[in-house]
This record gives C-alpha cells, structure tokens and sequence, in this order.
C-alpha cells in the first residue's frame, strides 16, 4: 500500500463525517471577555530587555459587533497608526461565531488620509485537537470577504486555524499582495505577567496564540518559516511559528508576548 502525506489524508472524523466544531468544548465565555471588543480600552507592551514602550494599542467600538483595534509605535511618534477592522460574525461555518479581520487601514498624521487595504479569503481551514484540517473556506453565511481569524466563544480544545487570502489595494479591486496565515489558539488555566504588582499580579486565565505570516512582498516574517509548493507559496505542510502572546480575561492584548529570537516583552494595561 502506497504512503500517504499526513496532511493529504483524511483525518479519523473525517472519516466517519464528523463535523471538527464537536470537538471544541465550550467553556461558556466568549472572546471579548478576553480581547476588548466591544469596549473602548487601551493598553502598552513594553521590551523586556530595557523596559521602554514597544507598542500601544486602542480599541474604538463602531458598532455593536465591530470594533477598531489601532496601534501606535511610541518609539516613532510620526509613524502613521495601524488600524485593524475587527467583526464579530455569526453562523460562520459549521454554524459557529466567528472573530473576523476584514480590512487594513494606515492613518497618515500629515494629512489625515486614511488609506484601506481590504482582506479576501481564497482558503480557510481548521484543525481541533490533532484531529486533521477540514475546508472552512465557504464561511457558511459569512462569506469570503475578510478573514476568520478566532473562534468567538472560548473553548478548552485547542484548535488552528490557517487562511490563503489576498490583500486588495485601496481602489477596491487590484490584489496589492497574497498571503497566507496560521495561528494556534489553546486555554491557558491560569498566566501571570510579572511586570504587574499589587492586586493586578494576579493570575489570569489566558488564550496563548501562537503565529505566522508569509506574504508575496516579504516572505515568511515575524520569525517564522515554512515549506512552499510549486507555485512558491506556503503549501500549509510545514508551519514554523514566529511569535507568540498570551491574551489574559479583562487585560486585553500584550499580557505576556514573545517572539522573534526569545525576545520576550511584557504587556500591561494603561490607566
């Protein structure tokens, strides 16, 4: 009997039709009781090595289930920010909610143009537990404009989720770049962040991401690689992660980050 590649053959559940979203094990809280998605809060990510601000971000609701996430250097005050469209979206596929990243937009502080970079999806899959990828590419009733990018309910089998897409420029219909992304997301019971003191040291239940990205303009970035096919992009055999954070309940992003060669920062809320 030939050999088959792991990642061709059907997984076990697959095999006997199971749907991948049983196997989640809900825990009963939702995303945005970990990132700040419907709430305007702020926070700051500072370096480890000589304890200044590494980034800042914001989150502005601008309706009920979409919010803005913006990010700030404060090492290069005259950097344009960077704004990410973030929707929660129901009855994606296999019926679940989903988080979804739909656009880019970069703010330019000279004369206030905002430039917007919208997201397609050409391929989405997911993997929970060890259970192989099954094709979420359809989005059931979400479609394929932007990306799914979490699970909007929180649950306690880890799962993966990695996305072929194209990045379209700002006249809406030329592709600027294709990518592709994979993160791996799990339930941390209990994290700590050792720049905090006081009542706020307390440990946290978290959701630790793990992350890559690969583009056609710069390769695989954030310190991750892969292995790619005939075409020269990742062909999702072979995903080495790059960067990793750990989202605490109430603290938003930056509660512990890391990546790149070991360099940790440390994220605490501001005031």
């Amino acid at each position: 009997m030939a050999a088959c590649i792991v990642v061709i053959c059907p997984s076990a559940a697959q095999s006997r039709g199971i749907s991948p979203f049983e196997f989640l094990q809900p825990t009963g809280q939702t995303l945005d009781e970990y990132y700040p998605l419907r709430k305007a809060e702020s926070g700051v990510i500072f370096s480890l090595r000589d304890g200044r601000p590494m980034s800042k971000w914001r989150t502005e609701p601008t309706g009920s289930d979409t919010v803005d996430v913006i990010w700030e250097d404060p090492r290069s005050p005259n950097k344009p920010e960077r704004i990410e469209e973030w929707a929660v979206k129901r009855n994606c596929a296999g019926g679940a909610n989903f988080v979804w990243l739909n656009a880019y937009r970069n703010e330019a502080l000279a004369n206030g143009v905002s430039v917007r970079f919208v997201i397609r999806t050409t391929k989405a899959e997911i993997k929970v537990n060890d259970e192989g990828w099954f094709d979420i590419t359809s989005g059931g009733s979400c479609g394929t404009d932007g990306q799914p990018y979490a699970l909007f309910d929180a649950v306690s089998a880890p799962y993966s989720l990695r996305v072929w897409g194209e990045i379209i420029r700002p006249n809406g219909a030329t592709v600027g770049r294709r990518f592709f992304w994979q993160h791996t997301v799990s339930l941390e019971r209990l994290s700590h962040s050792p720049c905090l003191h006081g009542k706020d040291a307390e440990e946290r239940p978290a959701l630790k991401r793990s992350e890559a990205w690969w583009d056609t303009s710069h390769g695989w970035t954030l310190g991750s690689s892969g292995s790619t096919g005939a075409n020269g992009e990742p062909d999702g055999q072979v995903v080495n992660y790059g960067r990793w954070g750990l989202v605490a309940k109430d603290r938003g992003w930056g509660w512990v980050v890391g990546g790149g060669r070991n360099n940790l920062a440390y994220g605490c809320m501001m005031d």
